[in-house]
Formats: structure tokens, C-alpha cells, sequence
């Protein structure tokens, strides 16, 4: 973000009042914000572009960019910053939840993939990871 903004000048018009440029009204506005950055990726992460201009509901939006960066809190993300808990998928019960298990590997969730492309007309390889 710092990165982005560090290009841009603020102007300051008047007593004690600050002007946002990249907003026709001068206010700052999170969709301005978001404009400039995902125009400054240009190309570079496309994923990040993809999902946040996605018309998914927000949420949906967060968990999806959480898991390409790898930090939604699975057990194993857990344990590394010394939580305590049961250390088993919860859906198999076979596996340690992890991350690419949860989210592809489990045998429950790889049904599922396979079930929902099917119905799309879609043949896939399944990922090695997230």
C-alpha cells in the first residue's frame, strides 16, 4: 500500500484541508484507493485482481485471497504459533488439517471438486497445492 501511495502527491488547498487526487470530489474513498492499486499491479498479480473484482460476496472475497497467501488458520498454521488443538482433518479424520489437504486433497473435498466440474463439463488435474 505504502508502495502505491509513495508515488502519488497529496495536495493541500487551503487552511487545514487535504485533498485526495485520484477522487474527482477530493475525498478520499476506499474505492479510489483500490482503483489505483489493483491499475499500479498491472498484470503482475493477477489473482489478487481477479478475486477482488470478483462479484462474490466480500467474505468470500477475503478466504479466497487469504488462501492464495497461504494464511487461512489451519491446525498446522496453529501449532506453529504453539496453539493447542485436535490435529486431525475434521472431515476425514485421517489426516493433519493442513492448508492443501483442507482445501484439495481431503478425500471428501476432492469428491466434491470432481463433482462440481463434472457437472460444468470441466476435466481438471488436481493441484499439488493452494
Amino acid at each position: 500500500m505504502l508502495a502505491v501511495l509513495a508515488g502519488k502527491e497529496v495536495l493541500s488547498q487551503g487552511k487545514d484541508e487535504i485533498v485526495w487526487p485520484l477522487n474527482s470530489k477530493g475525498s478520499f474513498s476506499v474505492k479510489s484507493f483500490c482503483s489505483t492499486y489493483f491499475d499500479a499491479l498491472d498484470g503482475r498479480d493477477f489473482t489478487a485482481k481477479s478475486i477482488w473484482k470478483s462479484k462474490a460476496p466480500t467474505k468470500v472475497c477475503f478466504f479466497a485471497w487469504a488462501t492464495t497467501l497461504g494464511k487461512i488458520p489451519t491446525d498446522d498454521m496453529l501449532k506453529r504459533r504453539n496453539f493447542r488443538g485436535p490435529g486431525r482433518c475434521s472431515m476425514c479424520l485421517q489426516e493433519e488439517e493442513a492448508l492443501d489437504h483442507l482445501l484439495v486433497h481431503c478425500r471428501w473435498v476432492s469428491s466434491l471438486w470432481d463433482l462440481a466440474l463434472s457437472l460444468m463439463g470441466i476435466s481438471w488435474v488436481q493441484p499439488s497445492n493452494m
